[in-house]
């Protein structure tokens, strides 16, 4: 079906849509209530449906409303839930870190400093040295330290695992050595 953004914007236009339907019910009625007046005999009945169409209208306008609250609250809890869920369906280790750091706010703690003329610092999915990079990071992107795994050396330096996200959320584990606290 799509993504949570594509089906709030759709659901948008049908409230747009449903709305517009209301209050063009809503219209018809005032009008067949004001044609319905002209009549002596059948005046009574155009001020009743001139007092109904123009209370129903305000009603379904909230009932609309109110009935599409729930799905978009729904889809604004799926949207908090695929950010804090990894893409193997696994919870995300948050360390020290608080949900509301990684859901709103990118906090820098270091730069990508290269040790060697590498194209980029490479991530891994895991601390684990035959794990295969999946991305590398550009020499002097900030990141964020979220975990601190175990001891490694590489290149006759010692240093630890680190866990790192970027500004653009792409999350994994490194060498700490080729990282500078900023």
């Amino acid at each position: 079906m799509g993504n949570n953004a594509e089906i709030k914007k759709r659901m948008e236009t049908y409230r747009s849509i449903i709305l517009a339907i209301v209050w063009i019910g809503a219209a018809i009625g005032l009008i067949g209530g004001f044609v319905i007046m002209d009549s002596y005999s059948t005046r009574s009945f155009g001020i009743i449906l001139i007092i109904i169409s123009i209370i129903g209208g305000i009603i379904s306008h909230f009932l609309v409303n109110v009935a599409l609250a729930i799905p978009f609250i729904l889809l604004n809890n799926g949207d908090i839930l695929a950010t804090l869920v990894s893409g193997n369906g696994t919870n995300i280790n948050l360390g020290n870190v608080s949900p509301a750091n990684i859901l709103n706010e990118f906090i820098p703690t270091h730069k990508v400093k290269l040790l060697t003329n590498a194209e980029g610092l490479g991530l891994r999915k895991n601390p684990d040295p035959s794990t295969d990079t999946f991305t590398r990071i550009l020499d002097g992107i900030e990141v964020q330290h979220l975990n601190t795994g175990s001891e490694i050396k590489l290149q006759n330096k010692k240093g630890l695992w680190y866990e790192i996200i970027t500004r653009e959320g792409i999350r994994g584990w490194c060498f700490s050595g080729s990282l500078e606290k900023i």
